[in-house]
């Protein structure tokens, strides 16, 4: 959980971290062992409730044929959980202007990580959000588009 002051008032941005990306982009979870099932909208993974634990098994289901560490992997070099060759996204691969969102939220991810100024915080949890919105109208843009051909 991030918390951050808004004002006089400390408000909280209720996320857990990704296993696979490391970032705050998932809801957080009502119990720490129990997954939220939801899919990160940086790497895609989906928090199917596997760890670094068990990181090197692969369970199919959500994931497909990917482990933890295979999806952490493929995450450093390609911004996504899958590898080229086997990107089951609806429009696989990412585009130059997606590639740039995904590398500013990861850099306001780490600023926001080591930011003790409350006032900071506010400020770069505000861009955060609206890169995440980006994002996601952007990917929406090219599903669409992809769906219509």
């Amino acid at each position: 959980m991030v918390i951050y002051k808004r004002g006089e008032i400390y408000m909280e941005c209720k996320r857990d971290y990704c296993p696979c990306c490391g970032y705050p982009t998932l809801p957080l979870r009502e119990h720490p062992q129990m997954p939220t099932f939801d899919i990160c909208f940086l790497c895609y993974w989906q928090d199917d409730g596997q760890t670094d634990i068990d990181a090197d098994r692969v369970y199919g289901g959500p994931n497909g044929k990917y482990s933890l560490t295979e999806a952490k992997g493929n995450f450093k070099k390609y911004l996504v959980m899958f590898s080229p060759e086997n990107d089951t996204r609806i429009v696989p691969g990412d585009l130059p202007e997606e590639i740039c969102i995904k590398k500013s939220l990861i850099n306001l991810f780490k600023e926001i990580k080591i930011t003790d100024n409350n006032d900071k915080k506010e400020v770069v949890w505000t861009e955060i959000i609206e890169m995440e919105n980006k994002l996601h109208e952007y990917t929406h843009r090219k599903v669409e588009r992809f769906t219509k051909k």
